[in-house]
């Protein structure tokens, strides 16, 4: 078997594929977005002192393998003898940041090692859009002030107590909705709600921001749209924030 990543290929059977891992990622509103696959690999590097390799000799070869292992980016995975890619590649093109190296060590220090052999591990790791929904958040709010009742006024007098005195007998409401929503691959425009009780928007009161998504190594992520209604009754209303 060999194992490839990037344009660094292994001596064949010199590499072990220790696990190869899935798990789902979750939205906010509990849907499955992507799929996270890790890799973990063991293997070894060895020279033949009996053909007159030197340590120098492994150095070099431990050298080239940091080198290889240097960027993030490439397809890796295990392969057959005459190249044919098993079922534990990881392709670097369609996943969300390509495939990253997310370690090298060189841990065992027991017997031969830097003698003839060093032996090392190493994960990498992929994330792949896997979507159950497009809107990874959603949340609104809804706000009302005033419950209709009189309107009054505190004055203050340069001398004795201070007097209220009522303007009017009775005050509209005002409600405010404000929410905002997450899209995966674009903007949510599907999820963007309408005013809950239309017939009485302030409509010079509408506020729609737009807030640029994460950016990743193959794409742009959780782009947000924030908006913003004011509505005036004359008779309290008690809406309900839309839920999604």
């Amino acid at each position: 078997m060999l194992f490839k990543y990037g344009g660094f290929t292994h001596t064949i059977n010199d590499v072990q594929l220790s696990s190869h891992s899935r798990r789902s990622q979750y939205s906010q509103r509990h849907r499955r977005r992507s799929r996270k696959h890790q890799l973990h690999i063991s293997g070894r590097l060895k020279i033949d002192p009996s053909a007159g390799d030197t340590q120098a000799d492994l150095t070099a070869l431990i050298n080239d393998l940091e080198n290889g292992y240097m960027d993030d980016g490439g397809t890796v995975g295990l392969y057959l003898d005459d190249g044919t890619p098993t079922a534990h590649v990881l392709t670097s093109a369609d996943a969300m940041d390509g495939v990253n190296v997310l370690s090298l060590d060189f841990t065992n220090s027991s017997g031969a090692e830097y003698a003839v052999t060093r032996r090392f591990e190493a994960t990498f790791e992929a994330e792949y859009v896997q979507v159950e929904s497009q809107i990874l958040a959603f949340q609104e709010s809804i706000t009302g002030t005033s419950n209709g009742g009189p309107r009054g006024r505190w004055i203050e007098f340069p001398t004795g107590l201070p007097r209220y005195f009522q303007i009017s007998q009775r005050t509209p409401q005002v409600i405010v909705q404000t929410g905002f929503a997450v899209g995966y691959l674009g903007w949510p425009e599907g999820a963007l709600p309408n005013p809950v009780l239309p017939l009485f928007e302030d409509q010079n009161q509408r506020q729609i921001t737009r807030v640029g998504g994460e950016s990743h190594r193959n794409g742009i992520f959780g782009r947000m749209i924030r908006w913003s209604y004011q509505m005036t009754l004359q008779q309290p209303g008690d809406p309900f924030p839309v839920e999604l």
